[in-house]
């Protein structure tokens, strides 16, 4: 994603996912969390929270990578049950 001018950023971020247990994120380094969700059961389960919102600020203009996390490297069961599809949008509201 291309931040165009520094400043505080208001994002909503999600993905659906249908998955075994393992906890899901995701980050822009050195900036912070964008989404997150956590395991509560040992099943397969759609995962929860979908939509999520953050305010962010961003020192810097530029170019940033959006990484995805999860608590292991294992790909479950199931994964791509839910049709997985992440959706990001942001503006910038303040200086």
């Amino acid at each position: 994603m291309t931040i165009p001018a520094k400043g505080w950023y208001f994002f909503r971020c999600g993905v659906t996912i249908q998955s075994g247990c393992n906890d899901y994120g995701f980050y822009i380094n050195g900036v912070g969390e964008i989404w997150r969700t956590y395991c509560n059961v040992a099943d397969v389960q759609m995962m929860s929270p979908r939509d999520q919102n953050r305010v962010l600020y961003f020192s810097t203009p530029g170019t940033y990578s959006i990484v995805a996390v999860k608590t292991n490297a294992v790909v479950p069961t199931g994964f791509n049950i839910g049709n997985p599809a992440f959706y990001l949008d942001f503006v910038k509201f303040q200086n």
